[in-house]
């Protein structure tokens, strides 16, 4: 019902271009100190083919040596839907360092990260993504807390800059085991010389253990 209300909310946003619908959903545990592991599974629903355009499953393992730095490597399994029943896999290595930063209750984020992007059937790539994002205060213990963040990812062989993102989105429940985020999102993305847009409802399930 969730989902139903937002896509009919930005529908009006949507007429003219294609509209998905994002769920994440992601366990961290913490087997040592200093020391998480993430899993996650993503889903990438189209509204345009009505079926689902990219699904994937990763883990993330990151040191955190302080309160400003986590850093680590991961692994993530994608398939893209190109239609007809045929799946494109990529499998893509990754490494991360994200920077955190507390100012007067606003929290700031920097993320970077390294990728390197295997096909079956397409050209294998490098690609660095880098995102940054601003939590505004808390408006209740339990959540109710405003964020907007940007990402671009660009191909490194050779430099490309091929796909953008805006959020804005708001994390509804904040707790010690779980949070809970809604956003929307706007995309651009380039095949050849066109950019594309796409916009993004998305809704984000994080658990800790």
């Amino acid at each position: 019902m969730i989902i139903i209300f937002f896509i009919a909310s930005f529908q009006v946003y949507a007429q003219k271009r294609d509209l998905e619908v994002w769920n994440k959903n992601q366990v961290q545990v913490k087997p040592f100190d200093k020391i998480v592991i993430d899993a996650a599974e993503k889903i990438h629903y189209s509204t345009a083919s009505n079926s689902i355009g990219v699904k994937y499953a990763e883990i993330n393992v990151g040191h955190i040596p302080n309160r400003w730095l986590k850093y680590g490597l991961g692994y993530r399994l994608l398939d893209y839907n190109r239609g007809n029943g045929s799946w494109l896999t990529e499998n893509r290595p990754m490494l991360f360092a994200n920077l955190h930063h507390n100012l007067q209750n606003f929290v700031f984020n920097f993320a970077n990260r390294i990728e390197y992007r295997t096909f079956k059937k397409a050209d294998n790539n490098f690609r660095h993504r880098q995102a940054f994002s601003l939590y505004f205060p808390s408006m209740a213990k339990w959540g109710m807390t405003f964020y907007l963040s940007e990402e671009t990812f660009m191909k490194l062989s050779p430099n490309d800059l091929h796909l953008a993102r805006i959020y804005s989105g708001l994390r509804a429940i904040k707790s010690r085991r779980f949070d809970l985020d809604f956003y929307y999102a706007l995309q651009k993305s380039r095949t050849t010389d066109v950019w594309n847009s796409l916009d993004i409802l998305g809704l984000d399930f994080h658990f800790r253990i």
